[in-house]
């Protein structure tokens, strides 16, 4: 996996567990990992698409197979 898909990948993860609205997380941290993956060439659709992956699979994480990560 190259560091953009990583980056993708851990973008994706502190965007969800972060919950929207409900602020689960440090919005910082979110930040910042998003800004390390626009960083490294990814766009806002690449996150958008590794989050809907992840969310179909029921579990966040690279390679993730829905069970435990």
């Amino acid at each position: 996996m190259s560091q953009k898909e990583e980056a993708v990948c851990e973008a994706a993860i502190a965007v969800l567990e972060h919950g929207g609205p409900a602020c689960l997380t440090d919005p910082k941290t979110v930040m910042q990992t998003l800004e390390r993956a626009y960083d490294l060439g990814a766009t806002q659709d690449d996150v958008i698409a590794e989050m809907r992956r992840q969310h179909a699979s029921g579990s966040p994480g690279p390679g993730s197979t829905g069970g435990d990560a």
